[in-house]
């Protein structure tokens, strides 16, 4: 049995592990070492009870192993993981100790039950929520049936409501005697399910009367890093009386710096680059950092323009580095491999962060619009953008560099300057840093200062839904789960042949892209072939992996500056062009806009999508109509991705399967689309024409609703086609959902009625069908979507008087 003293690294700490209530709160904040206290009040039940079973429940998967990793070190006993499973399990004589994921937790409950709805964790959630009030789930099993004797839940502040009312429910009851740790911090709440009913998990968990504790001393982060966090978070503090952190540890202070706007893809180019300097300085004048040190942090990882240039850059510098996106080459969700970080410069998600602790972090993206988002500020949801801020500025262990765009610093550093002054470094006032390394670090960064003129700030909330243009193609499985409750499976076919494929996350993204237009070249839509035949004709099409020459694209600039004849012969050297381009026109971008231009339903200029996939879309539109021959216009640098004779059979093998294919349409776009212009009405839903984010809504008006881009459609067979690209082998619920949803705006937008419904997975050669019913209409099946994204009454009004009639 357990054998060794415990140690405490506090007097706090002591008095959470040996407190004999049975229902214990910590609140603890970042760094306050919360998972080592939980562990000690693991370890402690144990002691006392030597046949007992102990139950330790995590919210995510990488925090799961991390606890199990520390657990049987803490135990010196091994603690496996059982199967395939999220459960991992060791035994100390007669007790049994177990890590497990919450949901994995969830399934163990249901047992067989679970079987039935696998794959939907909100529904597994509901229905053991309502087996424990019903009274038919009387125990917390682990995953051998054995009953939970203690059970420490961690992360709680992120749960959802059900998630909680499982924990809260079960505990409530006079007949439960397990004894329950709950562990979180209210400053790090950064899944927005956590408010979904506005009242916080750790506020909720209050019913049950729980002996509370705080640990507010932060183990982890440098004294002036913490100080400038309460500076930061200190309104928010207040409105939920959380005390300030505190630090006792040394280092430097944060450096704050400018950098240009991201959401440009030029922007984003000249970013890395000013990250990439600073990285060069700083280990040009501390040694002692090496490359596994750094980690660069930004509020989104996948497809981060950001983070696509930076790897480019330190590929070509011989770096070793890993980019933690949470979707793989095929557009699944996957875990980080830390493993594979080891070592390595990191660029991952705030989110993805959690827990971590880093020598060098650079947090980028402290601007407004982003940390607080808009929608946010004066709202219950802004504790999430003040949890993102402080979570991101917790991570480091010595240096600290926190970047905002120039032209519009984040609101929370405007109303904070003059205060962080006194515990920070600006690197546009190199005169008042005294360390060495950090005015090296200031002067890579460059001295722009950012603008912090009179600003008028926003006084009332945003009457506004977390998106304002749902895009149907969004993998957000929660939206598209209530609606396909009553859809039978479809029918499952198979045509090709499955593909092996091992691409980069570059290669993937070009052969996902590829695949609607190599389709297009196989059917040959007469529409498509009508708009790129003048492109085709008259213009010569180049493409190129040139950094500079990308960054510009994106901006609608390229074209203007190569009118520039040396700039042009000067780029056309550099990336090795042939002489006999001597003055092409490099008009991607345009060509894509204007095949949306024509075929869309309703215009959308804020239509969400990622910039290489503009790219891309025209290119290939234009590359593979073309016949492959001498005269070709298009010259294509590098070599075409794997897979594609693979993926271009099972095309060929549905075409084949298909009726008529002369007669489909290309990238139809079908929407269900509002805007109000009144400046009346928008001041209504919280619009200010004085402030500076939106000038723009009164002069463009404000655009909202649901849209969806078709891959094909035949409107004479009512057929909607959706390819997909992935190496999953059943048809995933929200291909389904979305496809519906797509089939009615298709209705809705007038030019085709498709019930007809063919989910395509090109990867697997495997075809999926099915019939829309009569009974599915927009306002049963879109008007609950627009509710889940919580659009307000009166935007739910505006958009039903667009549906046409249903009968």
């Amino acid at each position: 049995m357990i054998k060794q003293t415990m140690r405490f690294i506090s007097e706090e700490q002591k008095e959470i592990v040996l407190d004999p209530s049975r229902v214990r709160k910590i609140c603890g904040c970042a760094g306050s070492r919360k998972t080592d206290t939980m562990i000690k009040c693991g370890i402690r039940y144990l002691r006392e009870n030597r046949s007992g079973s102990c139950l330790f429940l995590t919210l995510v998967g990488s925090v799961t192993d991390e606890i199990r990793r520390r657990l049987s070190a803490a135990l010196r006993v091994p603690i496996d993981r059982e199967g395939m499973s999220n459960h991992y399990v060791g035994r100390l004589g007669g007790a049994t100790v177990e890590v497990a994921n919450f949901d994995a937790f969830v399934h163990t409950q249901l047992g067989p039950l679970a079987e039935d709805i696998a794959g939907d964790f909100e529904a597994k959630a509901r229905l053991l929520l309502e087996r424990i009030r019903g009274g038919e789930h009387r125990d917390f099993l682990l995953r051998d049936g054995t009953r939970a004797g203690m059970v420490l839940v961690d992360e709680f502040q992120d749960f959802s409501p059900v998630r909680v009312d499982i924990v809260a429910d079960y505990f409530r009851r006079d007949t439960t005697t397990a004894r329950l740790v709950v562990l979180g911090d209210m400053m790090q709440t950064i899944f927005s399910r956590a408010l979904d009913d506005h009242t916080h998990p750790l506020i909720r968990i209050d019913a049950l009367r729980p002996a509370t504790f705080r640990l507010s001393r932060c183990y982890r982060c440098p004294a002036a890093h913490i100080e400038t966090v309460n500076i930061l978070t200190s309104a928010m503090r207040s409105r939920y009386d959380i005390p300030p952190m505190v630090s006792d540890a040394t280092g430097p202070r944060p450096l704050f710096f400018t950098h240009d706007a991201t959401m440009s893809f030029q922007g984003a180019y000249h970013t890395a680059q000013t990250v990439l300097r600073m990285i060069e300085a700083l280990r040009a004048h501390d040694q002692s950092v090496t490359t596994g040190d750094i980690v660069i942090l930004m509020k989104r990882c996948n497809h981060q323009s950001v983070f696509n240039r930076l790897a480019v850059m330190l590929r070509q510098r011989g770096e070793e580095f890993y980019v933690a996106e949470t979707r793989n080459c095929l557009n699944e969700h996957h875990a980080i491999d830390w493993e594979r970080a080891r070592d390595r410069l990191v660029m991952l998600s705030i989110h993805g962060d959690k827990g971590k602790g880093h020598p060098v972090v650079f947090f980028l993206g402290f601007s407004a619009g982003s940390i607080p988002e808009e929608r946010h500020l004066l709202q219950t949801e802004e504790l999430l953008s003040q949890s993102l801020m402080n979570v991101a500025m917790t991570r480091s262990t010595r240096y600290l560099f926190v970047g905002m765009s120039r032209s519009a610093p984040s609101v929370y550093f405007r109303r904070c300057a003059r205060e962080l002054a006194s515990v920070a470094s600006m690197a546009w006032r190199p005169e008042t840093i005294d360390d060495g390394v950090l005015a090296a670090v200031a002067r890579a960064a460059g001295t722009d200062a950012p603008f912090l003129g009179a600003v008028e700030e926003r006084k009332v909330p945003l009457a506004v839904p977390v998106r304002s243009i749902i895009s149907v193609q969004q993998e957000d499985k929660d939206v598209w789960r209530d609606p396909l409750r009553d859809i039978a499976a479809p029918r499952r076919e198979i045509l090709g042949t499955p593909v092996r494929l091992r691409l980069d996350d570059g290669r993937a993204r070009i052969l996902r892209s590829l695949v609607r237009l190599l389709f297009a070249r196989i059917v040959r839509p007469a529409l498509l072939l009508k708009i790129l035949r003048p492109f085709r004709l008259s213009h010569p099409i180049v493409f190129t992996t040139d950094d500079q020459l990308l960054s510009v694209v994106k901006d609608h600039r390229l074209n203007r500056m190569i009118e520039d004849t040396e700039y042009w012969k000067t780029t056309t050297r550099r990336i090795g062009l042939s002489e006999r381009f001597p003055e092409p026109r490099l008009i991607v971008h345009a060509v894509f806009e204007r095949i949306q231009r024509s075929l869309e339903a309703v215009a959308d200029a804020a239509r969400p999508c990622d910039p290489a996939d503009l790219w891309l879309v025209a290119l290939f539109c234009l590359e593979y109509l073309e016949n492959q021959d001498n005269h070709s216009l298009l010259l294509y640098h590098g070599s075409p991705p794997d897979g594609i004779p693979g993926i271009e059979a099972n095309l060929r093998a549905y075409a084949a399967r298909l009726a008529a294919p002369k007669r489909l349409l290309f990238q139809q776009k079908a929407a269900l689309m509002g805007v109000i212009d009144d400046a009346e009405r928008l001041e209504g839903l919280g619009f200010r024409r004085t402030l500076e984010p939106d000038k723009r809504i009164f002069v463009e008006g404000y655009r909202f609703g649901i849209n969806a881009t078709i891959d094909f459609v035949d409107p004479d067979a009512n057929l909607l086609i959706d390819l997909r690209f992935s190496a999953q082998n059943e048809c995933r619920p929200e291909w389904l959902a979305q496809a519906i949803t797509g089939s009615l705006l298709s209705r809705n937008s007038r030019y085709a009625n498709a019930r007809h419904i063919h989910i395509y997975n090109v990867t697997r050669g495997v075809l999926y069908t099915t019939i829309r019913r009569k009974a599915h209409t927009i306002r049963g099946w879109i008007l609950p979507i627009l509710e889940s994204y919580r659009f307000p009454d009166v935007l739910r009004v505006e958009l039903e008087a667009q549906i046409r009639d249903e009968k």
